[in-house]
Parts: C-alpha cells; structure tokens; sequence
C-alpha cells in the first residue's frame, strides 16, 4: 500500500494548484532520477464538483472546464464516494487526493477512518471579497481531519495580498491556477513530505 496524502482546506484557498504542482514537482523528479524503478505517484481530483486538475495541467483549456449544477447532486456524491474509495486503495507509492472545500459536504461523514496517512490542511485568511469563505473554517477542517483518523496533519498557509506568512508553518503566494512546481516553499513542502513518506515507508517493511 502506498503512503496516502489528503489535501484538504478552505474554500478558494488553491488546494488544487498546490497539489497539482506537487505532483508535477514529484513526477518531473522520479523522470530524472537514476534509479532501478521510479516510485509511482497517483493523483485524485476527490472534488468532483468541477475538472480543475485538467485545467491546472494543461491537458484542456479553461474555457472546457466542467462545473456541476445541483441536479447532478445525487451522482456527484456517488462519484465521489467511488473516488475515496479507489484513493484508499491505490498501491502506488505516493498518492495524493484533493478534497472538496466546503467542511459542510455531506458525503464526508461517509469517509472512513484512516483514509490517510498524512493530511495537508491549506487555509487562508477570510476577506469580504470572498463571502463562501466562511462556510469553510481552519478550525472546522481541522475537527474533520481528528474526525477521519489522520495521523498527522501539516499546515500550509496560502499567502494572498496583505497577508503575513506565519513563522512557524509553510507559506505559499501564487496559488492562482497555473502550475508553480518551483516555488521555493513547494519545494520546501515537498520535500517535507518525502521525507515522511519514507518514514512511513521505512516503518512499514
């Protein structure tokens, strides 16, 4: 099995640029590595509302993009619990899920516990701008991931005009849905979780 990687957050914070450019970051990587076998990265676009993964990686344009309307609500939460389940058991070495933003889904009180090994929580401040912000909470993401059994949960800031990065977590500008796998703090968080990945990894055999 796999170590597994939940990317959860608030809202609009760019959960979906910053997982997409991991795995860019992650697969250009294991291309160049001389190594006996690449390890094998999986990626899932667990926030089936919307195709933003493909956008975000160049394989359709923007103006393709499919949003879900509330008709389809009953086979979105069908696809995404088919989703959590094939992310669960996916055997690759490294896979990475992306989550819906608002804590209030209700499909999530379905999710079963330890459906991760690792979470990455990505929040940012509120601001008036962005009303469906407060539907969605750090806190609240925080209680979900307790709620799921995730062992261990590292938080990445999402750094938007006026915002002061904290000292003591990671902080990423630029999450703007176009692919920043060299960023310095995205390389920082990387390589952070390759380290913890192999732990588990080293734990396991």
């Amino acid at each position: 099995m796999g170590a597994r990687i939940l990317f959860g957050g608030m809202i609009s914070s760019g959960k979906s640029t910053l997982v997409c450019s991991i795995y860019e970051l992650l697969t250009e990587r294991e291309r160049e590595r001389e190594r006996e076998r690449e390890r094998e990265i999986s990626l899932y676009e667990l926030d089936v509302w919307s195709d933003t993964h493909a956008c975000i990686l160049g394989r359709k344009p923007w103006s393709q993009r499919h949003k879900r309307t509330p008709q389809d609500d009953d086979a979105i939460h069908e696809e995404f619990r088919a989703g959590v389940s094939r992310f669960s058991t996916d055997s690759a070495d490294i896979v990475l899920g992306d989550m819906p933003g608002r804590e209030q889904n209700r499909s999530f009180p379905l999710i079963p516990m330890g459906l991760a090994d690792i979470g990455v929580l990505l929040y940012r401040r509120p601001d008036e701008e962005n009303r469906g912000f407060f539907s969605s909470s750090r806190d609240g993401w925080r209680r979900l991931m307790t709620q799921w059994g995730i062992p261990e949960v590292i938080e990445v800031q999402s750094i938007r005009s006026g915002d002061q990065a904290a000292m003591d977590t990671f902080a990423v500008d630029g999450l703007d849905r176009e692919l920043i796998p060299d960023h310095p703090e995205i390389r920082r968080l990387t390589e952070h979780l390759l380290t913890r990945v192999e732990d588990l990894q080293t734990a396991a055999a």
